[in-house]
């Protein structure tokens, strides 16, 4: 007997078994009103949407950017286009893959643009850009519609519109910062199950990790805010994680011929199909435990990737921050602080001997160079000349009481006045 059924044997033997029931009954029919079971997983989560309505609004979606496309002088690829002609065979061969392979009446495009995206509607409608296509393998673009269709199976778009709705209900949290990272949770999870649909379609699952260990990059502020996506080079680690599990069911240019039971139980995901019980026998308690504990699960879940990503936020800054390891000659005098320029706050370290100095700080993960000469002095200021590989100005340095050194960065007005620029240099003395 299941834990769930010896409870409501309990409730039953204490406020009635007709009334529970009913009770029960009720909730049954309820939960088909705010939520569905998962295509994928095979529990039951939240969403204010039936099959046939997310079906319905993805095609409205999809004919509204159609009309958006044509009122820029854009247009979609038409189907004699040799671009089409790839992108639409790959997408053939992932689809009757997936948990859409006997869907009917979806609809496809591939937009003539530059752009390096793909989008999925809700219901199985897709479009592909020619830019993906265009810098893209097949065993990568495989995988990125597969990304892209697992979306719409796992109903992601309908779950995070429940989700917050529900969430304002109960007058919880639903700032950018939650809401954009548990987005995140889903790409990991549509990742995971494009990887699959890909290698059952014969695509190399590797696709998965190339695409983006192409595009990692070291910029330090790269983890300076919440992202929505895994940021790529953490990405392509993630799923080569997944593809060490998924590329047992690959043979290259072949469609798995066990991909229908490999599709519903894997060992990347596994629905946990089960029968169903009825209506007044403890379906509907069971609809109502499934849903809530799904949906704790995925809080608790973006919860933790919410505070994993904002230490790294805080890191992210600590480094940028720091002055640059300059290996200064004995005769300088050093200061190492932070510089703004252009807005940015980053590290930086000053070092003056005689008229001449430098300062070095950091940007987009390099140490750059900056030179210093001495042009005069004016109210206490000295006023050195700075040059770099983006020109020249003037700087202003300050000495303060605390030993400290605080530099503005000024221009000439037409009577050679100096003002403010904005930005400048402020730096304790290294010990």
């Amino acid at each position: 007997m299941t834990r769930l059924a010896v409870i409501f044997i309990a409730i039953s033997s204490l406020i009635g078994c007709e009334t529970v029931q009913q009770i029960d009954s009720a909730l049954y029919s309820g939960m088909d009103k705010i939520s569905t079971v998962d295509k994928v997983t095979g529990i039951r989560s939240l969403n204010l949407k039936s099959d046939e309505q997310s079906f319905a609004a993805g095609s409205a979606t999809f004919d509204k950017l159609m009309e958006a496309v044509a009122k820029e002088d854009g247009r979609t690829l038409p189907e004699n286009d040799p671009t089409y002609i790839r992108v639409k065979r790959i997408y053939d061969r992932v689809i009757a893959v997936s948990h859409f392979k006997d869907a009917e009446g979806l609809k496809f495009a591939v937009i003539d643009d530059p752009m390096f995206n793909a989008f999925a509607f809700g219901g199985g409608h897709s479009v592909v850009i020619k830019g993906l296509a265009d810098g893209t393998t097949d065993d990568e673009l495989a995988y990125v519609i597969g990304h892209e269709l697992a979306h719409n199976a796992a109903s992601h778009v309908e779950e995070a519109d429940a989700i917050t709705k529900t969430r304002k209900v109960l007058s919880k949290d639903t700032g950018y910062g939650y809401t954009t990272v548990h987005t995140n949770i889903a790409e990991q999870e549509a990742d995971r199950i494009g990887i699959v649909y890909a290698s059952l379609a014969g695509f190399d699952p590797i696709g998965s990790v190339t695409v983006w260990s192409k595009k990692a990059t070291n910029d330090p502020n790269r983890f300076n805010y919440y992202r929505s996506h895994p940021e790529n080079g953490e990405r392509a680690y993630l799923n080569a994680q997944t593809v060490a599990k998924a590329k047992q069911y690959y043979t290259r240019g072949q469609v798995n011929s066990d991909y229908e039971q490999l599709l519903v139980c894997n060992e990347v995901y596994c629905n946990r199909q089960r029968e169903e019980i009825e209506a007044g026998e403890g379906g509907g308690f069971l609809r109502l435990f499934e849903t809530v504990a799904d949906t704790y699960i995925k809080n608790m879940q973006t919860k933790a990737e919410k505070a994993r990503q904002e230490e790294q936020i805080v890191q992210s800054q600590q480094v940028a921050l720091a002055a640059p390891r300059v290996q200064w000659p004995a005769v300088y005098q050093v200061y190492e602080g932070q510089v703004e320029l252009g807005g940015q706050l980053t590290g930086a370290s000053a070092g003056f001997a005689g008229p001449v100095g430098d300062m070095y700080y950091t940007a987009n993960g390099q140490t750059l160079r900056v030179r210093l000469q001495y042009q005069y002095a004016q109210n206490g200021v000295s006023i050195y000349k700075w040059t770099d590989l983006r020109g020249s100005g003037l700087i202003g340095f300050a000495n303060r009481t605390d030993g400290s050194v605080a530099g503005a960065f000024l221009m000439q007005d037409n009577a050679r006045r100096l003002q403010p620029a904005g930005g400048g240099f402020y730096g304790m003395p290294k010990r």
